[in-house]
């Protein structure tokens, strides 16, 4: 890590891996028959939906009931 940056310090931070784990629902491959169905199932798709999660840090496992 720099120390200084444009004759300025910068703080020491402790850096760690996170590794999170969860589910996701793709809403485009839910099959209509109609257009409607379709177009609705298309755009839902760009949303994510908060599912529960798993982190995995410093070797520590933490469970999330809704993770962003």
């Amino acid at each position: 890590n720099k120390t200084f940056f444009r004759g300025n310090p910068i703080p020491e931070f402790k850096r760690y891996k996170q590794i999170y784990l969860s589910f996701d629902i793709d809403f485009s491959k839910i099959k209509s028959k109609s257009k409607f169905g379709k177009k609705l199932f298309n755009i839902l798709s760009y949303i994510k939906v908060p599912l529960p999660s798993l982190e995995f840090s410093n070797k520590k496992l933490k469970g999330h009931l809704f993770y962003f």
